[in-house]
């Protein structure tokens, strides 16, 4: 004969006591899984400060990165982990990707190459620049 709802509930109650985990049938706790605080925003903090302009290129990159950091510090947030981690992986790939280049834009280096052409000058003296 089934069981009412509250003969249910109070089974599953007892039966959760008697196991010797706890009732989290093997499972692992969030507390055992989250970094020390703030440990994510400071290294992504840490990693901007190092970028040739520290960030102040991309200041809106710079501030999505750190609030990412600090998404994924944050244990309740958990489902959100995954898609916050990709993205922010993508965030600091271009915020890399910009400090790789020599800072001028593609006219200004057009017209480096130009102006190198006229005087004489070889593309490896404008790259030295």
């Amino acid at each position: 004969m089934p069981r009412t709802r509250e003969e249910n509930r109070l089974y599953q109650r007892e039966r959760r006591a008697r196991q010797p985990d706890g009732g989290t049938n093997g499972g692992t706790n969030v507390a055992q899984l989250v970094t020390p605080a703030g440990s994510v925003a400071a290294a992504i903090r840490a990693e901007i400060g190092n970028l040739p302009d520290g960030g102040n290129g991309r200041p809106g990159l710079a501030a999505t990165a750190v609030k990412l950091g600090e998404l994924l510090d944050d244990p309740t947030a958990t489902p959100q982990h995954p898609a916050a981690a990709g993205r922010l992986r993508e965030l600091l790939a271009e915020m890399r990707q910009g400090q790789a280049a020599t800072g001028a834009g593609k006219l200004a280096q057009l017209r480096a190459v130009r102006a190198a052409r006229d005087t004489g000058e070889t593309t490896a003296d404008i790259s030295g620049r």
